[in-house]
């Protein structure tokens, strides 16, 4: 009866352990799923990350690397979806691929470079998003474009850089797909550039996408900045040389009528330009005279001398018998009957001595002054005369006999501007007579 107790603990473990006969585990063809365990012989559930094709397998198989099994009692891992990798075996799940990273496939266990020109801006991308128009990506693994800055453009898609603005053309923001030409009046001579230049003073440019402005030629002036077009030099006004923001006014003597001019015009002797920017010259007043080109004054006539109209490029001395003590007169003065002058004299100092007149209360004589035909009238018929002219210096001019005649007429058109000296004289009388040819 002392085996008893040993009797009934053998029986227990047979009614616990049944697969075990005699300390062997006799179970097989666990469940898929399951796999064996040979400690306590029993079946047990593969833990995650893990499966088992069931049968006689007596330990859990580790997922490869790019599979995952995230439940107990697995019959088989999971792929990693694409977007997803993963690089450890024995895994309960995937991890997303980066920001510039992607996997088209499943199962794998890397996610590859997005190449230059596309990018993944998001974790988990199957594929990479190529770069729009206006922006670039120079390099591999990114997650974002870069916009093309300012003076460079890009007009297609999936690009590893943007190119400079050509000369003449810029982009002025930022991601431009293209430049822009520069607008008339404005130029950019270098590449790369973001904003047009204004064409300064004195240049201009007509046309668009320019890359240099033009000087404005002589006659024409550009005020502005940004001018597409030179303004003519307005009347009274020049510009002689090119390139220049502003017209000259016409100095005084100087004078311009027309537009788009290189030069202003001397005056004409007996006219003047007093004020500059003159638009004509101005006649010289009767009694003032300018002899010069070019003048900015008149001037008046000295005293002796006279001029009668306006424009005169030289004053006029008086006649002889005529005087002008004033400057700037139109005209002379008549000496006194029995007094007269040299030409150009401002008094009467020659003495005529017409005092000598016995005979002058029978003639009358008429007109004086005179240009032209003078008529002599005798109250009686005479029979014999002699008619003397001198000038007024005594030189004798003219001599001639009259007979029988009580009225005589002389032409005294062909002499000069001045005082003359008739004497009559008869057998017993003289008569002296100062006339005047205008």
């Amino acid at each position: 009866m002392k085996n008893v107790p040993k009797l009934y603990f053998v029986l227990f473990f047979f009614i616990i352990y049944p697969n075990l006969i005699f300390g062997q585990c006799t179970l097989n063809n666990a469940p898929a799923g399951q796999y064996i365990d040979q400690s306590i012989c029993e079946y047990v559930k593969a833990p995650a990350g893990t499966y088992s094709p069931g049968g006689n397998i007596t330990a859990p198989i580790p997922c490869n690397a790019g599979y995952y099994s995230n439940i107990t009692g697995s019959k088989f891992c999971i792929a990693c979806e694409a977007g997803r990798y993963q690089n450890r075996t024995g895994s309960t799940s995937c991890i997303d691929c980066p920001k510039g990273k992607f996997q088209q496939n499943t199962g794998s266990t890397e996610c590859f470079d997005c190449a230059p020109g596309t990018v993944a801006s998001n974790t988990g991308s199957t594929a990479c998003s190529l770069c729009a128009a206006g922006t670039y990506q120079g390099l591999s693994g990114q997650a974002y474009c870069e916009d093309c800055p300012e003076g460079k453009y890009q007009q297609s898609t999936g690009s590893t850089e943007c190119f400079d603005c050509a000369p003449g053309t810029v982009a002025t923001k930022t991601r431009s797909t293209a430049c822009s030409a520069c607008a008339a009046g404005t130029y950019q001579d270098k590449s790369g550039q973001a904003y047009c230049e204004d064409c300064p003073k004195g240049k201009y440019q007509q046309n668009i996408g320019s890359t240099e402005c033009f000087d404005c030629a002589p006659g024409t002036v550009a005020s502005n900045t940004g001018s597409t077009a030179c303004s003519l030099c307005a009347a009274g006004t020049y510009q002689g040389l090119s390139g220049q923001a502003y017209c000259e006014d016409c100095p005084k003597g100087k004078y311009q009528q027309n537009i788009g001019s290189t030069e202003c015009i001397d005056c004409a002797p007996g006219t003047v330009a007093s004020n500059t920017g003159s638009t004509a010259c101005s006649l010289c007043a009767a009694g003032t005279y300018q002899p010069n080109k070019g003048g900015e004054t008149c001037l008046n006539c000295n005293p002796g001398s006279f001029s009668a109209n306006s424009g005169s490029a030289a004053c006029v001395d008086c006649p002889a018998g005529t005087i002008q003590p004033n400057s700037g007169e139109t005209y002379c003065v008549l000496c006194p009957n029995d007094t007269s002058s040299e030409p150009g004299s401002t008094s009467c100092d020659i003495t005529l001595h017409l005092n000598e007149n016995s005979f002058s209360n029978k003639i009358k004589y008429y007109p004086n002054p005179s240009n032209g035909n003078i008529t002599f009238d005798f109250t009686e018929k005479q029979h014999t005369l002699n008619l003397e002219i001198f000038d007024i210096y005594g030189k004798k001019l003219f001599s001639k006999e009259i007979k029988d005649l009580s009225v005589f007429k002389m032409n005294i058109s062909h002499f000069a501007q001045g005082k003359y000296i008739f004497k009559i004289r008869n057998e017993a009388d003289l008569a002296v007579f100062g006339i005047l040819k205008k």
